[in-house]
């Protein structure tokens, strides 16, 4: 990586609740920052943030143009599209010359043609949106602490896409492999030494 520092915007989606979003904001920024050492921002709606400007929290409708009635789920492809829309536009009251994501995080299930089982999360390899649904990471007993801490170990597995890296075999590893929900729960909230070593080049 030849950046030190990571503006994320993270766009909430859905009937999510704000605390759970606040919460969910807080650590992941922390998480992440922790894990590959960078300086970590997430915001949601305001214009600097690298000023002192109170941040907004606006959960947004959810798209209907990317559902699919025949599925009865709703496409990661037009859900990127909305994020590149948010990229646009933060881009546009950005000051920063420091790398800026999108996350959209989202309480709806989503899938992607030709991907036949669960679908936690979606990012593009070195690409700039990831999505975190929270759907299909909640317990029977509705335990929202279980779904946040699931939400954020995926969260750090899209974004490792996003700079760069791939699935891992390594057990405990952010970009190890989940199929269910209680895989997410064995990961860490860290990368593996090999993981972090394509990172830094090492």
């Amino acid at each position: 990586m030849v950046y030190s520092k990571l503006n994320i915007r993270i766009v909430p989606i859905g009937n999510l609740e704000e605390k759970f979003v606040i919460d969910f904001r807080d650590e992941f920024q922390k998480a992440l920052h922790d894990a590959v050492g960078l300086d970590v921002k997430c915001f949601f709606e305001f214009v600097n943030p690298d000023s002192a400007s109170k941040d907004r929290i606006i959960i947004n409708k959810i798209p209907s143009t990317a559902y699919n009635s025949t599925i009865g789920k709703y496409n990661t492809h037009s859900l990127f599209s909305v994020g590149m829309q948010r990229k646009e536009d933060a881009l546009k009251r950005l000051t920063s010359k420091d790398l800026l994501k999108i996350l959209l995080l989202i309480d709806f299930d989503i899938y992607r043609a030709g991907y036949k089982g669960t679908l936690f999360g979606e990012a593009e390899q070195g690409g700039d949106i990831a999505i975190v649904s929270t759907a299909a990471l909640r317990n029977k007993l509705k335990d929202e602490s279980i779904t946040k801490d699931r939400a954020i170990k995926e969260a750090l597995h899209v974004f490792g896409y996003l700079l760069g890296l791939e699935p891992c075999n390594s057990e405990g590893c952010a970009m190890s492999v989940a199929k269910d929900p209680k895989d997410i729960d064995k990961r860490n909230r860290a990368y593996c030494k090999e993981c972090m070593g394509k990172l830094y080049g090492g």
